[in-house]
């Protein structure tokens, strides 16, 4: 029922089999409640009838996923593609209800190849584990040919690199998206959560961990490690 006003119960489907059901045009302004109704039910020895039952007590309000517009706007609006590592493409608004990490990395940063494999078997783990969770690679390499080599080494997805004065938007992007984290040293992982909330400036000194992980899909940010990261400046 969308919300405010007296609810309006529309039935969603006439029968459940299974733990989930779609619906589809779910208007994104509202929120929705959601309740089961047993029906068919086989009446016992002593009932001529089947039995009457009340719906289930509404859900909590749910409403469609939308990309907050803190993390739509870093990376460059709706209409910049991300890169995936096979050299396709999609859109930023696929990050929607997911734990965006943002990853500020380079290939000639020593630190930041000893944190890649750890963070890419991080990133393996909680796709196997069925969080939504997604990191975007963003260069601070010094060429193209840099940038798609290391970014083949990854699993997720990157802003694309571009060329100052070829085709400079994809480089403005990525280089504006740089100034707006306030990157000063590399690997550097900002965390948000899906409704747009900033969990870590860098995660970097987190554990990565499946717990740490369920914190942040709560909006809760985790503990650090005491011990400052090594960083490239």
């Amino acid at each position: 029922a969308g919300g405010g006003g007296a609810s309006q119960w529309a039935p969603l489907s006439k029968s459940v089999s299974g733990t989930s059901v779609r619906k589809r045009n779910l208007a994104k302004e509202k929120a929705y409640h959601f309740r089961v109704t047993p029906l068919g039910v086989v009446p016992t020895e002593e009932e001529s009838s089947p039995v009457a039952w009340a719906p289930s007590p509404p859900s909590r309000a749910a409403g469609t996923a939308g990309l907050a517009d803190s993390i739509r706007m870093l990376l460059g609006g709706s209409s910049t593609p991300l890169r995936d590592p096979l050299g396709g493409t999609v859109s930023v608004d696929s990050l929607a209800g997911k734990v965006v990490g943002v990853y500020c990395s380079a290939s000639w940063c020593p630190p930041c190849k000893q944190y890649t494999p750890r963070l890419a078997h991080y990133y393996k783990q909680m796709k196997e584990a069925g969080r939504p969770f997604e990191i975007v690679f963003v260069s601070a390499d010094r060429d193209v040919a840099s940038f798609e080599k290391y970014h083949g080494s990854m699993p997720w997805l990157a802003l694309p690199f571009g060329q100052a004065g070829v085709g400079h938007t994809a480089s403005q992007v990525r280089e504006q998206a740089l100034a707006k984290l306030g990157v000063q040293g590399i690997p550097m992982l900002t965390v948000y959560h899906p409704s747009g909330k900033r969990l870590h400036l860098n995660a970097v000194p987190v554990q990565l961990t499946l717990p740490n992980m369920d914190l942040w899909l709560a909006g809760t940010s985790a503990d650090e490690n005491p011990l400052p990261p090594t960083e490239c400046m």
